[in-house]
């Protein structure tokens, strides 16, 4: 089974888990069904993770080619000499320093390099989204059209089985020919097979 395969898989039994494999198209509808996979996915949290280390990657990058403030150089000025009453000598000085490097031109290979990685990311992590939306959303109505499928065959051997019941009855009156009796019975068994079917293949698709 291959990872797609798998995932698909986790995100139907995410959203049967809290609807009841008979009721899931009754009990969430397919955009919550959709919401909860979204948050839950192991896949999804995956690329999530690998799209903010690529950003923060670009981040890092983008700090090493902006300008920053140094330097050491000083001015300093001298007053004038006073006296205490001990008969030491007081001198008042002030200081002021300031540089600017230059912008790190070799930081411009490292910038474009993060800046694909997080495109590649950010692209990742979308066709992720759709993949998993897409493929639950196939789930949910295939689901529910195997639903529907096993409701109409039920319809269908109830009103079989109570057209059986006529016919026997006016074949017993004399009023409906064993042929067409014969006819009205092959129905209903053809409409149980159908039920027996439509019943296995939404088994099937709940086990898959």
């Amino acid at each position: 089974m291959n990872k797609m395969r798998k995932l698909y898989l986790y995100s139907l039994a995410l959203c049967l888990t809290w609807a009841g494999l008979a009721n899931a198209a009754d009990s969430l509808t397919v955009e919550q069904c959709v919401s909860l996979a979204l948050k839950q996915s192991p896949e999804l949290k995956k690329a999530q993770a690998n799209l903010s280390l690529a950003g923060a990657s670009l981040q890092g990058s983008v700090g090493t080619i902006l300008p920053h403030l140094s330097g050491n150089s000083s001015f300093s000025q001298r007053g004038p000499v006073t006296i205490d009453q001990n008969g030491h000598s007081n001198t008042y000085s002030t200081g002021l320093s300031l540089g600017m490097s230059l912008v790190n031109l070799s930081g411009w290979a490292d910038i474009t390099g993060t800046a694909l990685a997080r495109q590649s990311a950010g692209a990742a992590y979308q066709l992720a989204v759709a993949s998993l939306a897409y493929r639950v959303k196939e789930s949910f109505y295939g689901l529910a059209k195997l639903e529907k499928a096993v409701e109409v065959a039920r319809s269908s051997v109830k009103q079989s089985q109570e057209q059986a019941k006529r016919a026997e009855a006016m074949y017993q009156l004399g009023s409906l020919s064993r042929a067409d009796m014969l006819k009205i019975q092959v129905r209903l068994i053809q409409n149980r097979v159908d039920l027996l079917s439509a019943e296995s293949n939404l088994m099937t698709a709940k086990q898959s």
